[in-house]
This record gives C-alpha cells, sequence and structure tokens, in this order.
C-alpha cells in the first residue's frame, strides 16, 4: 500500500454548528506528515495523531494544549475511505463544518482535488491479539484480522431508532455509495439541552437527521443508516493511528469515547 495526497487544493464553505458562524477550509496537498490541520486564525499546526486527540462531547477534537479543532471526524473518515494518508488542512477556526452531517461532502471535495498517489509505501498497524474496551453497558473491541472489518450493533431507546446492525469491510463494501451519505443523528429530546447550554448554536435540521417523537427531519438515505453512520465515526477516529488497520472491530452501543480509549490503548501497543 502505498502513501496518497491530492493533485490540487481546494476549497469550500460550510457553517459551523458550535460556533454558529460560517468556516471556511482548503485542503492541500503534502508529500509526507500524515493529515495535519493548520488553524490559520491562529497560527496553530494541529498533526491528527493521538498524541493531539482531547476529549470532547459528540465529537473528535484536536488540541496543543492551548488551541482545539473540533469535528475533525468526517475529513477523516473520508480519507480513510479513500486511502489520503497525507494533506495539509487550513482552516479558519475552531472547528470544521458540518456540511449534510455526513461523510459525503468531504468525498466528494476529496475527488474534485484528484487523488494523487505517492512513492513512499505506508505499512498498516497490524492487530495480533484481542483488545476489549467495556463500560456501562458499551463494548468495543479489535480482534485479529487479515484486512478491515467492522460490525456494529446500535441499541437506542427511541422507537425510531431500536436496534439496528450494520456491518463495514474495506474491499468488499462500496465506501462512497453505501456508507458515507450516513447522516450524524439525534434525537429531538438530546438537541434541547445543547440548545439551552450554548454549546450549539443551531436548531436547523439541516446539519443533522434528528429524529422526533413521531417523524424524521428528512426520509433516510440508506438502509441501516443509524449504525453505518456509528461505523463512519469509527473509521474517522482510527486513522488518528497515522495509518490504516488491519483488525475486526466490534462495537455495541459505543460512541467517541469509546474510539479514544480504544485507539489510545492500540497506540500503546502498537504492532502486536
Amino acid at each position: 500500500m502505498h502513501r496518497q495526497t491530492i493533485r490540487q487544493p481546494v476549497t469550500a464553505t460550510g457553517f459551523g454548528v458550535f460556533t454558529g458562524r460560517d468556516i471556511t477550509l482548503t485542503l492541500r496537498p503534502a508529500g509526507g506528515g500524515g493529515i495535519r490541520f493548520l488553524r490559520s486564525d491562529v497560527g496553530v499546526e494541529l498533526p491528527a495523531d493521538v498524541a493531539h486527540l482531547a476529549d470532547a462531547p459528540n465529537c473528535t477534537a484536536l488540541s496543543d494544549g492551548q488551541h482545539s479543532l473540533l469535528l475533525t471526524e468526517h475529513l477523516l473518515c473520508a480519507c480513510h475511505g479513500l486511502g489520503v494518508t497525507d494533506l495539509q488542512v487550513q482552516v479558519e477556526g475552531e472547528e470544521l463544518p458540518c456540511f449534510d452531517g455526513s461523510v459525503a461532502p468531504w468525498v466528494e471535495l476529496l475527488l474534485r482535488a484528484d487523488l494523487q498517489p505517492l512513492e513512499a509505501p505506508v505499512e498498516p498497524l497490524t492487530v495480533t491479539q484481542p483488545c476489549w474496551i467495556a463500560k456501562e453497558g458499551k463494548v468495543l473491541g479489535v480482534l485479529p484480522y487479515d484486512g478491515l472489518r467492522v460490525s456494529y450493533c446500535l441499541e437506542h431507546s427511541h422507537p425510531l431508532i431500536g436496534t439496528d446492525f450494520a456491518e463495514y469491510c474495506a474491499g468488499e463494501h462500496d465506501f462512497v455509495a453505501d456508507f458515507a451519505p450516513a447522516r450524524t443523528f439525534i434525537t429531538e429530546e438530546e438537541v434541547r439541552p445543547l440548545l439551552e447550554s450554548g454549546r450549539l448554536k443551531t436548531q436547523s435540521v439541516e446539519y443533522a437527521l434528528v429524529i422526533f417523537a413521531d417523524r424524521y427531519s428528512a426520509p433516510l438515505r440508506l438502509p441501516h443508516e443509524f449504525p453505518k453512520h456509528k461505523i463512519l465515526d469509527l473509521l474517522g477516529d482510527l486513522y488518528l493511528l497515522g495509518r490504516p488497520v488491519r483488525g475486526h472491530f466490534l462495537a455495541y452501543r459505543t460512541g467517541h469515547a469509546e474510539n479514544r480509549a480504544l485507539i489510545r490503548r492500540l497506540a500503546e501497543q502498537g504492532d502486536g
């Protein structure tokens, strides 16, 4: 497997759901160094790696201890799914745009920039022994496997979400068509305290799939869309390891907090 970047810069603007303003970003080619975020508003570079992973509710954040960048998981997932290993992301603000709440706009942006193979190889992190995180009825683990497979079981109290299952296997499933369009979802009850606390700056249903008591804010795009988005979040978080991973990930009711715990453990263990 070889490293990959993009051929040309590409710029986009989208709304920041945590800051309440438009965010402009530019993706630029890189000849190595992994995926790196440059916050041009403060002149700080944040590498997409476990050392800069910060704990944040409801999203994946990077931080140098003073400056942070929120909502990196969807772009990282698009890079993971397309095999982009090296990229500079220049962003004017402390979060990435949410766009429509899915990974699809990021995939479109990277493909518009045109993918560029690099000569240098990249060695996957190969899981050779089981590793598990289990807490408060949530379980996330990984088993040795010759490839990348993610199996996710979702169990939610809302009747319009309920219990569902999805599985992704790299090389077998169509990441772009069958997974990338799956949107972030949130219930009406979960939105309310975020708005009241000021953490969320919009109640528009444009940036996520909102689940009301008796309906969705928009028709579902995909079969098993809810667990598929959970798989996308995990794929994005895993890419903070700086290289592809070979293993079979099994998840039950987990989210970003469990993802962070597992990848930190994997980073400590390295290969094997």
